[in-house]
C-alpha cells in the first residue's frame, strides 16, 4: 500500500516538475531526490528508508529515474 502511495506521489512530483520552465527543471535536477523525499508523507519516507537500509538488490530499488514506476 505504501509503495503505491510513494509511486503516486512520485508521478505527481514529476508532473509538477515538468510544468517548470526548462531552465528551472535543470536547476532542480541536482536536488530532485531530496525534493521528492520532502514531498511525501512520513510513512512513505519511512518505508523507503527501510528498503534502502535492507537493500540486497532484490527489493527493486534503482538509481535510474526512468525505471521508476
Amino acid at each position: 500500500k505504501t509503495h503505491r502511495g510513494a509511486t503516486k506521489a512520485f508521478r505527481e512530483f514529476e508532473r509538477r516538475l515538468a510544468q517548470l520552465p526548462e531552465r528551472e527543471q535543470g536547476l532542480v535536477g541536482v536536488d530532485k531526490v531530496l525534493l521528492f523525499v520532502r514531498s511525501i508523507n512520513r510513512a512513505e519516507r519511512e518505508a523507503i528508508r527501510i528498503k534502502l537500509e535492507h537493500d540486497d538488490g532484490a527489493n527493486g530499488l534503482t538509481e535510474e529515474w526512468s525505471k521508476v514506476e
